[in-house]
């Protein structure tokens, strides 16, 4: 996505606006400042603190100049008179104020609740998924107590400072806090970046304080707490250990113990890589992934929604899977050619990327089980590819012409990717101007259970 475009429509609203305060602003220009603010709620919020502004400096300059009549009236005697001139020079002040304000509350209250980074949000979980409570939805926010009880399957948690929880059931948790949660039992994967350096698991038999790593928990009744860390380093905090006072043990990259409140015991355990298959298996396709880059197990709405943002994170979304083509399908892109032929089946997946209302730098390795037999980058390619392997939810609200949604990353043409088609291994460092969208689908061999006789014609 051009930095440009974006800059150039905040220079357009500008000029506009400066218009606009000469009275100098015509029907045309009105017509072209309404077709720049519509659905754009970052020129809305920019047009906002201009109107502010100017109304901030008007009644600035006003008071003065009632000051100066109010004073000069008071000498001459009239103050009745000045009095009255001075109401209407009051009102004439406030109403500008008052309006200008009122834009503010009508188009920042939408900014706001509409873009405001939740403090934790539910962003993903397992297609057999079974709540044994209350249950939340995909995009849900937390509120503090909030209990989560999961009978089955896995539920995916998005902290605002990009920690991720991911709860397995069944199991019983609780949202405490920003940065919080606690566990009665079952289990729980923590991916904690360095901006989430101090998050908390709370336990019936401590509390795990996270120093910037990836760490597992399990809580069982009757024998304690285990956690393994898998990288990085951790403190357990562990209440009434010794004399009845608190006492922190440090576990460190490929450590594990177990610790009881009951027993007041640390334990050392033998570090078990396997004890994170079930968690690593969600990823499917991927046998690695390095950045902030998740796998969607749900389905993740339409593309084209501009509320749905990514939160800093490269998503990995599945799309349809079996599909025979029956045409040769041709792509290229600066590092590669791609040519399908007809009768191939192949499985889809789509590397998507959505910024808010702040530009963001998307950068990392994925690595793929299987050989990459296409990838698919430029816009009209994607255009072109969505009716065979998008789902029609994923296409809601897309624009009836491909030029007018800019889907492709500028990136592929100017070195930011490493493309290893044999190897399965895409390498890329994308930027994404606010609101924009960055997308490249990836065509594998079909795995031997998705396929069928999904076929389509293209």
């Amino acid at each position: 996505m051009s930095r440009d475009s974006s800059l150039s429509e905040f220079d357009t609203l500008r000029d506009l606006l400066e218009l606009a305060f000469r009275g100098e602003l015509d029907a045309p220009r009105a017509e072209q400042m309404n077709a720049l603010l519509d659905g754009n709620l970052m020129l809305q919020q920019s047009y906002v603190e201009y109107i502010d502004l100017y109304a901030q400096l008007n009644a600035h300059s006003e008071h003065h100049a009632v000051a100066d009549r109010f004073q000069h009236a008071v000498k001459s005697k009239v103050r009745r008179e000045s009095r009255r001139q001075l109401r209407w020079r009051l009102l004439s002040i406030g109403l500008p104020v008052a309006f200008a304000l009122s834009i503010m509350l009508a188009i920042g209250i939408r900014f706001w609740t509409s873009e405001r980074t939740p403090d934790v949000q539910l962003v993903d979980h397992s297609p057999n998924l079974l709540w044994g409570g209350d249950s939340l939805e995909i995009r849900d926010e937390l509120i503090p107590g909030q209990i989560l009880d999961i009978q089955r399957g896995f539920v995916s948690l998005k902290f605002a400072t990009s920690s991720t929880v991911i709860l397995r059931g069944p199991g019983t948790y609780r949202y405490e806090k920003p940065e919080s949660v606690s566990i009665d039992r079952g289990e729980l994967l923590a991916l904690v970046p360095p901006a989430g350096k101090g998050f908390a698991v709370q336990t019936p038999d401590g509390t795990i304080v996270d120093l910037g790593t990836e760490f597992l928990v399990n809580v069982t009744e009757g024998t304690g707490t285990s956690v393994n860390v898998r990288q990085g380093l951790v403190h357990l905090n562990l209440a009434g250990t010794l004399n009845n006072t608190n006492w922190t043990v440090p576990l460190h990259e490929r450590e594990s113990a177990n610790f009881n409140a009951d027993t007041k015991k640390v334990d050392e355990l033998p570090y078990r890589a396997q004890l994170f298959q079930p968690f690593d298996i969600r990823r499917e396709v991927l046998s690695h992934a390095q950045g902030n880059i998740r796998f969607s197990e749900s389905a993740p709405g339409s593309y084209f929604d501009r509320r749905a943002h990514t939160f800093g994170e490269v998503l990995v979304i599945p799309e349809r899977k079996g599909v025979a083509l029956t045409q040769d399908l041709v792509s290229e892109i600066p590092q590669s050619s791609f040519r399908i032929p007809a009768g191939t089946v192949v499985d889809s997946y789509i590397i998507h990327c959505r910024s808010d209302r702040r530009a963001t730098q998307y950068a990392g390795h994925i690595q793929f089980n299987r050989s990459i037999l296409a990838l698919i980058g430029d816009n009209q390619g994607l255009w072109e590819t969505d009716s065979l392997f998008a789902e029609s939810e994923h296409l809601a609200g897309r624009p009836v012409f491909s030029s007018e949604s800019d889907r492709r990353a500028e990136e592929i043409d100017t070195g930011g990717w490493t493309i290893q088609p044999q190897a399965g291994s895409i390498e890329f460092d994308l930027f994404v101007p606010a609101y924009g969208i960055d997308q490249f689908r990836v065509l594998l061999p079909a795995h031997e259970e998705n396929i069928s006789t999904n076929t389509i014609q293209n």
